[in-house]
């Protein structure tokens, strides 16, 4: 199934590579898309999501979700970075607000020190990225009971699709 594995940014395409890293592609000329460049990361990148000035990779299995300025797209600069709670299936962007979809199954040891039951299924995990030297957890919601293969949100509603559904979420003021 695919997840956020591309991320588009006009005119620039950002591929998730797995343990290759991110492919940077030029799509200015839609009939020869270019490589650009290869951004490697530790670990395997599983998803990736932009927004604005902004790109999010997210590798497993640490769980890690770094933040790039691609004010130049060729050349992204790390501004920082998040832990999330497990491995990371999806990711979404929205304005100031990153939605980070995590999947306790890949994880050996899913429930953070000090907690004894974690939800089954996808969590996901919101976070306040507009410090992206610090980003800082806005909330979260439980997901479906599969992992996530794609996250959207538009308006006030996220909608969380897995191996047997949709779901829908209405989301608070934090979201």
């Amino acid at each position: 199934p695919s997840r956020s594995l591309v991320s588009y940014g006009r005119p620039w395409l950002f591929l998730a590579n797995g343990g290759a890293g991110v492919s940077i592609v030029d799509l200015r000329d839609p009939s020869e898309p270019r490589l650009v460049d290869r951004l490697t990361l530790p670990g395997v990148v599983n998803a990736v999501a932009t927004s604005p000035g902004r790109l999010y990779v997210a590798t497993s299995p640490d769980g890690i979700v770094r933040i790039f300025d691609i004010a130049d797209e060729r050349s992204p600069v790390l501004l920082g970075e998040l832990n999330a709670r497990r491995p990371v299936e999806a990711l979404f962007a929205s304005g100031d607000l990153l939605h980070v979809a995590e999947h306790p199954g890949l994880d050996p040891s899913p429930c953070p020190p000090g907690i004894s039951h974690c939800p089954p299924g996808t969590a996901v995990e919101v976070f306040d990225v507009s410090d992206p030297a610090s980003p800082e957890k806005a909330g979260d919601y439980d997901g479906a009971a599969n992992p996530a293969v794609h996250l959207r949100i538009e308006r006030d509603r996220a909608v969380l699709r897995s191996g047997t559904g949709l779901q829908v979420y209405t989301l608070g003021a934090a979201q």
